[in-house]
């Protein structure tokens, strides 16, 4: 349902067929969240949008993590490193 739901939004460049294993990088992520914002949250200068190490990943999520809270989302106990190693339960939290 949430693969079909961030589809929808129209992003470019964005077309999520497996949640878990697209979200790892955190470029999705942060699309959504600034597709949400209106192009306020995300800090582009801070993301990289071909990640090749772990640290590049882990670096976006966290950025897209730090934009939905700019939203007023309130995520406890959820990091970077939780989305890229692709904890099910953590990403759908993230998602909803």
């Amino acid at each position: 349902m949430y693969r079909l739901w961030i589809n929808s939004l129209g992003l470019d460049g964005v077309n999520v067929n497996n949640l878990y294993e697209e979200c790892k990088d955190g470029v999705v992520l942060c699309k959504v969240v600034d597709a949400l914002g209106d192009g306020k949250c995300i800090d582009w200068k801070k993301v990289t949008m071909e990640p090749r190490q772990v640290f590049d990943r882990n670096n976006n999520n966290g950025e897209a993590i730090h934009g939905a809270k700019n939203l007023g989302m309130k995520f406890i106990g959820i990091g970077g490193t939780d989305i890229v190693k692709g904890n099910k339960k953590l990403v759908l939290a993230t998602v909803y």
